[in-house]
């Protein structure tokens, strides 16, 4: 009996030792540890069953299948070699960068490069992929955080998840750094870009200039306004917003010149002197010109003989008269009477010609 059970015992070794097999490894989307199977010897020789390699301790066979992992999560996948998230529909052309993964052999066929299985279509292909996935990353988070705060956190990320979506933030376009898996926690910070925003400046329809700012750099150099004969101009006011701005010139009519103490009609003595004054604001780089011919802040008129004269004042700009911007016209009434003429006579002798300043007689 005992001879029997000896002999029972070795051939049961024997077995084990070709046969026999141990399951390592999880899946990451609850299927059974059987992914993995290593062929077992008296000398503890470990077999990769996806590339053959052969392997004398445990820590070094399962350092090895970290180098096969994949994760396909969702709508993102993990690269099997250097672990960079991707699209899943990304994930083929991406994998062909490495000297694993998508190994296509004509148009439509594509060979794993893990077992050397060939599949016909992309979608066959992706499902026998996550036969080989390896989940050494089950217990680690995800920590998106946004300005220091945590927006989210993912618990094992490679059983599947949607990035969250990126805080918005006035002025600024955001997305998140490029992360990889880790098996430890791995926080994945969004970034922020300032956006650049269009300001035009525009007078009487047309660009006078286009400039950009940010919410970073509020600076903007304002163009000088236009000239527009008549008018002064200045930038309408505006507010420094995140969005594009369009700054228009507003023009306000120029002020016309008024003679001083204007009176619609005087009268005055025969062969008297005149002096008339204008009355304005003027605008840089312009001057008062008169009916009389002169120019200048004030006019005279010497010695009057005619019966009327009109007097008015007007704006000059650049040696031109500006359109629309003359005064009101005062008329001079002159006493051309036997009598006024005569009294003119005597008073010439003596130096005592009538004389108005202003409207006013001295």
């Amino acid at each position: 009996m005992k001879k029997l059970f000896k002999q029972f015992l070795i051939i049961t070794l024997c077995f084990m030792m070709v046969f026999g097999t141990v399951a390592v490894g999880n899946s990451s989307k609850g299927k059974s540890n059987d992914l993995f199977l290593l062929k077992a010897s008296a000398a503890d020789i470990y077999t990769c069953k996806i590339c053959g390699k052969i392997f004398t301790s445990t820590e070094d066979y399962n350092d090895h299948l970290e180098t096969h992992f994949i994760v396909i999560m969702g709508s993102l996948a993990a690269c099997s070699q250097c672990g960079i998230i991707v699209k899943k529909e990304d994930y083929n052309s991406h994998i062909n960068s490495h000297s694993v993964g998508v190994t296509p052999t004509n148009h439509s066929t594509y060979t794993c490069s893990k077992c050397g299985k060939i599949f016909t279509s992309t979608d066959d292909y992706n499902d026998h992929l996550e036969t080989h996935i390896i989940n050494i990353y089950r217990d680690s988070k995800l920590i998106f955080t946004a300005d220091g705060e945590i927006v989210c956190s993912v618990v094992s990320p490679c059983y599947g998840f949607d990035e969250p979506a990126v805080p918005e933030k006035a002025g600024y376009t955001g997305e998140w750094e490029s992360y990889k898996l880790g098996t430890s926690d791995t926080v994945v910070n969004a970034i922020y870009t300032p956006i650049i925003y269009k300001v035009t400046f525009m007078a009487n329809g047309i660009i006078v200039k286009e400039s950009s700012f940010s919410v970073f750099n509020t600076n903007i150099s304002e163009p000088p306004i236009p000239e527009k004969i008549g008018y002064i101009g200045e930038w309408e006011s505006y507010s420094i917003e995140p969005n594009d701005i369009v700054i228009k010139a507003v023009y306000t009519k120029i002020s016309a010149p008024q003679i001083k103490n204007y009176v619609s009609a005087m009268k005055v003595d025969y062969k008297s002197t005149l002096k008339f004054s204008a009355t304005v604001d003027l605008p840089a780089g312009y001057s008062i010109g008169w009916s009389t011919g002169d120019t200048g802040p004030s006019t005279t008129l010497k010695q009057v003989k005619d019966s009327e004269i009109d007097v008015y004042c007007y704006l000059i700009k650049n040696g031109q008269k500006v359109d629309g911007s003359e005064s009101e016209v005062e008329t001079v009434i002159v006493n051309t009477g036997f009598f006024a003429k005569l009294s003119a006579f005597f008073r010439s002798l003596f130096g005592t010609l009538p004389r108005y300043v202003d409207n006013k007689k001295q």
